[in-house]
C-alpha cells in the first residue's frame, strides 16, 4: 500500500514539473524576446544579424513583440528587421508528413 502511495506521488510530481519549467521559460521567453528586439537596432552588424537569427529560431511566440517593434519603435532598423522576421516566420513552413511520399505510395497501390 505504502509503495503504491509513493508511486502515486512520485507520479504527480514528475507530471507537475514540466508545467512549472514551462511557466519558468515564458517569463524568461519573453524577457529574452524584448532582449533581442532591442538588439535588432544595435549600432554592431553582427548582434543586429545574431538578434534577427535567434527571434527567427524562436519563431511564433516572438510574433506579438515583433509586431508591437514594427508598429511602435521609432529606431527605423528595428521596425524594417521586425516586419522582415515577421513575414519570414509567418510564412515557415510547419513541419508534418511529407505528401511528395505518401501521394507517390497512393500512386504506387493503384
Amino acid at each position: 500500500m505504502k509503495a503504491r502511495l509513493w508511486l502515486i506521488v512520485f507520479a504527480c510530481l514528475l507530471l507537475a514539473a514540466p508545467v512549472a519549467r514551462a511557466a519558468d521559460l515564458d517569463k524568461a521567453s519573453t524577457a529574452e524576446i524584448d532582449t533581442l528586439i532591442r538588439q535588432l537596432g544595435d549600432g554592431d552588424y553582427a548582434k543586429r544579424e545574431d538578434a534577427a537569427k535567434q527571434l527567427k529560431g524562436i519563431g511564433k511566440p516572438a510574433i506579438p513583440a515583433l509586431k508591437d517593434a514594427a508598429e511602435t519603435n521609432e529606431d527605423p532598423e528595428v521596425v524594417s528587421r521586425a516586419q522582415a522576421l515577421i513575414k519570414r516566420i509567418e510564412i515557415r513552413r510547419v513541419p508534418g508528413p511529407d505528401r511528395s511520399r505518401s501521394s507517390m505510395g497512393t500512386t504506387a497501390s493503384r
